[in-house]
């Protein structure tokens, strides 16, 4: 009997011991759900590398086995940078309604996220934010969204993806290596395409530019070795700057450039005279 007592105290201690070591100041793991839920803004500051603080991320990256799933209280408007990088298991995210800034690198390397909604009001995803997401296939960006930094979305598993109308420029890298994708669709609110922006994508068979576009970068499409067509809606070209180097190493003769009615003389002068190159241009409905 008090062998038994003896055991039951000992399991009653290690219940107790589990529960401290998945609960701390600001948030807590359900491990019968697999839930990490973050109640408190103070966890999710930004982190660094160069002052050594990303070393002292001892919260919830100790137990990243323990949880799928990452939900947000509704107080929480910002998620700082490097907070879930390499949290690999994660596979679902619940942001909170109030959101407005995703960081750097927030989540960097979480290679088993599959989708991801962005909540309406939230203006700003941090550079890299969901680099090397390889599995995640869709994300849903709303149009509150002014600004998506640099390689945000680079090695990622997207297929498709809609630029939302607030954002201005597509950055630099910004589908770097999305292997996948085939599809993107800017609005005319766009006015630039920043280096190795589709760098890689060797899915992507061919691009919508608007007209609202003015410069078009280095590399832009270089290793997009399926990339077909190009769908330019200019009909002036003052204040139009497109790198000679924006289809680095692809074969142009094989990239028709789709124009609009009665401009393909225009155009072929146009490209010949600051590209350089061979494309097949076509007017619309041809």
């Amino acid at each position: 009997m008090k062998h038994v007592i003896f055991l039951f105290f000992m399991f009653c201690c290690s219940i107790q011991g589990v529960s401290a070591e998945l609960k701390d100041n600001g948030w807590e793991i359900d491990t019968t759900t697999s839930v990490l839920t973050i109640n408190s803004q103070t966890p999710l500051r930004n982190y660094k590398f160069e002052d050594y603080s990303y070393y002292d991320r001892k919260y919830w990256t100790n137990y990243s086995d323990k949880y799928e799933f990452l939900r947000f209280g509704n107080n929480i408007d910002s998620i700082g940078d490097l907070s879930f990088l390499y949290c690999n298991n994660i596979k679902k995210i619940s942001f909170p309604d109030k959101l407005k800034k995703i960081g750097n690198n927030s989540f960097d390397g979480c290679s088993k996220l599959d989708s991801i909604y962005i909540p309406e009001g939230t203006l700003y995803l941090g550079e890299s934010a969901f680099s090397r997401c390889n599995k995640l296939k869709f994300i849903f960006i709303p149009n509150s969204v002014c600004r998506i930094g640099s390689f945000a979305f680079s090695r990622c598993g997207l297929i498709d993806c809609t630029i939302p109308k607030s954002t201005k420029m597509i950055n630099e890298g910004l589908f770097f290596e999305c292997f996948d994708l085939q599809h993107v669709y800017m609005h005319d609110s766009v006015f630039a395409i920043d280096d190795w922006a589709f760098y890689k994508c060797e899915s992507l068979k061919e691009i919508d530019i608007p007209i609202s576009v003015e410069k078009i970068g280095s590399a832009v499409f270089q290793g997009c070795v399926s990339l077909e067509r190009i769908y330019f809606h200019y009909t002036d070209f003052c204040t139009i700057h497109i790198k000679k180097d924006f289809c680095e190493g692809l074969d142009t003769s094989k990239i028709k450039i789709i124009v609009p009615k009665g401009l393909k003389k225009k155009y072929t002068l146009f490209l010949n005279e600051n590209l350089n190159n061979d494309f097949l241009i076509i007017e619309e409905n041809d």
